[in-house]
């Protein structure tokens, strides 16, 4: 039997969060424990948190910091953090769940932070797509949208569900199987892991070189190690950084994290060095076994290993592995771009093939004519997206999932 997951509410209204806990779809609560702090026990917690990190910088281990201090947050799989926590600060020492989430991240062993309502307070689409690029938080959602079915699995999904998503149900074992491989790679290079260069030497190959506005974003230089990378974090002083990045016990986790969030929201976000099985059924239908397949394109909006199996076989050697770098299969695109037998078919033409687009606001394929496309402000050449276009929307939808419920901003970009 799978051991049940552990989620975690930390709110300083607590009957807010036990009527979110109450809202969590069936098949989250079939397979999870789920507890609600009360105001009390949230404030010993968050304070036990900085109290630990004041420990650390006094010269103490994170292993004498967990048996000394004993934290709830430890060992738990999804921490759900309300934005606002002005309830719990003692003399203003923290003010946002954003602080709590950065400490907690370094300091305890939870697995996965997800941040409530620091974004908006209701269901809002993000149609820059980098709004949160910076967050320290695993995921942001409105709180309502825990509710949605959509934000805990892997396929099928139905009306609201944005693309970025992950399948929150899978996320905290991903994490420490990524943490595990983390630890047995701490002092290799980021991008040798990753079979990519920065493109300095003539032996570099262009398919695997990332530019320097990608890796400059959680590294100084090119060649730093997954260890270096807690540096840039900002968990601790930078005159203390060099002991967090040390410490036996903690540098795996924050190396892991911060790993994690810059190659899911600075990297494969933009879908050039990296692909997931969904945009490139958009971007080379040609490679589908069959391109006239509409049902072949939605098995390609899945964040499990069968989304893989919609493609010719030649695609499967372009997979990056291991599999746990990504919270969804990715694919080396600009190798398969360079591929031959890869290449697009003599002959082939778009209007022979259904003449469908990929929402990112559904994580589906939808008709272009109801779906309207905007300029992201996402990084590289593949800028313009689409979302569904609300205003043809039909059906009966719950409210978490009716796209006509959504707000769209900045509105400006569908002018452009």
């Amino acid at each position: 039997m799978a051991e049940r997951l552990k989620v975690m509410f930390v709110d300083d209204q607590p009957e807010v969060a036990k009527n979110a806990a109450d809202q969590l779809p069936a098949h989250v609560r079939e397979v999870a424990d789920v507890e609600v702090l009360n105001l009390d026990e949230v404030k010993v917690e968050v304070g036990t948190v900085f109290r630990r990190y004041r420990m650390f910088l006094d010269g103490k281990s994170f292993a004498d910091v967990r048996t000394e201090l004993p934290c709830r947050f430890d060992g738990v799989d999804i921490l759900v953090l309300d934005y606002d926590l002005k309830n719990t600060s003692v003399g203003g020492e923290w003010a946002s769940g954003l602080e709590v989430a950065r400490t907690a991240r370094a300091f305890t062993t939870v697995r996965t932070l997800v941040l409530l309502n620091q974004f908006r307070s209701r269901s809002r689409f993000d149609l820059t797509m980098i709004e949160g690029a910076t967050s320290l938080a695993d995921i942001d959602v409105p709180r309502e949208q825990l509710a949605n079915p959509g934000l805990w699995q892997a396929q099928g999904f139905k009306g609201f569900r944005p693309w970025e998503w992950p399948n929150l149900l899978t996320e905290a074992q991903r994490f420490e199987a990524l943490r595990e491989w983390t630890s047995q790679n701490l002092d290799r290079p980021v991008l040798d892991a990753l079979s990519l260069n920065a493109g300095l030497n003539e032996a570099d190959q262009p398919a695997r070189t990332m530019p320097r506005e990608m890796w400059a974003i959680a590294m100084s230089e090119p060649t730093w190690t997954f260890r270096q990378m807690i540096e840039k974090a900002g968990f601790v002083p930078p005159l203390e950084a060099e002991r967090l990045m040390k410490d036996a016990d903690a540098a795996p986790r924050a190396a892991a994290a911060v790993f994690a969030h810059w190659f899911e929201r600075h990297v494969a976000s933009g879908q050039e060095i990296f692909v997931d099985a969904a945009h490139l059924a958009h971007l080379a239908p040609w490679l589908l076994k069959d391109p006239q397949s509409k049902e072949l394109r939605m098995s390609a909006c899945s964040l499990g290993p069968d989304a893989a199996s919609v493609f010719v076989d030649e695609v499967a050697k372009h997979q990056l592995t291991p599999a746990i770098l990504s919270s969804r299969p990715l694919f080396r695109y600009k190798e398969i771009q360079e591929a031959p037998e890869l290449s697009r078919p003599s002959g082939f033409s778009f209007s022979a093939v259904p003449d469908v687009v990929f929402c990112e606001d559904l994580s589906a394929f939808v008709d272009r004519k109801v779906a309207r496309p905007f300029p992201s402000l996402l990084p590289g050449t593949y800028s313009i997206r689409f979302v569904c276009d609300q205003g043809q929307v039909i059906g009966k939808l719950a409210e978490v999932q009716d796209p006509r419920r959504v707000d769209y901003a900045p509105q400006s970009l569908f002018a452009l």
